[in-house]
């Protein structure tokens, strides 16, 4: 099928959810169409530089209480400087899924502190992060599905 349109998927996980997650939201984009490139955030600046996207999707989890992925330390390091200008993301728009378990006190807490670094950074959001309990993450698939596509036409 010929694309319309072209994002960067970006995910971190460590048990594989996320992973499984975006690489089902990238198989239906196909589908209507819009190509995905899918990298793991361990691979910022070496297969993708985010400041250079337009158009983002992160799907991330989180470990134990609340903690990033081994996947994400890398990309978190790198977001988390303080010498960025408070622009530095200003061309790109992004939409977030966070995934964690919600049986810890701090649930969430990485995919929260990551989308608030973003728009600190003048990320703009395409769609509000959506924050859930990683056994139902695919209701977000779901849901972008049905609200997301819209954005890449």
């Amino acid at each position: 099928m010929a694309s319309t349109s072209r994002f960067l998927l970006v995910y971190g996980s460590q048990t594989g959810q996320s992973k499984a997650i975006a690489e089902e939201l990238v198989e239906r984009c196909y589908k209507v169409g819009i190509d995905a490139d899918i990298h793991c955030l361990s691979k910022i600046e070496k297969e993708f530089v985010l400041e250079q996207e337009s158009l983002v999707v992160i799907v991330v989890s989180t470990t134990g209480d609340g903690e990033p992925p081994d996947t994400a330390l890398k990309f978190w390091r790198r977001i988390k400087r303080k010498t960025l200008a408070k622009d530095y993301f200003s061309n790109v728009r992004y939409s977030l899924l966070g995934l964690g378990d919600s049986n810890y006190n701090n649930h969430c807490a990485f995919p929260h502190m990551v989308n608030d670094r973003l728009l600190q950074l003048g990320a703009t959001q395409f769609l509000p992060a959506s924050f859930a309990d990683d056994a139902v993450g695919q209701v977000f698939v779901t849901s972008y599905q049905r609200t997301g596509f819209c954005v890449f036409s």
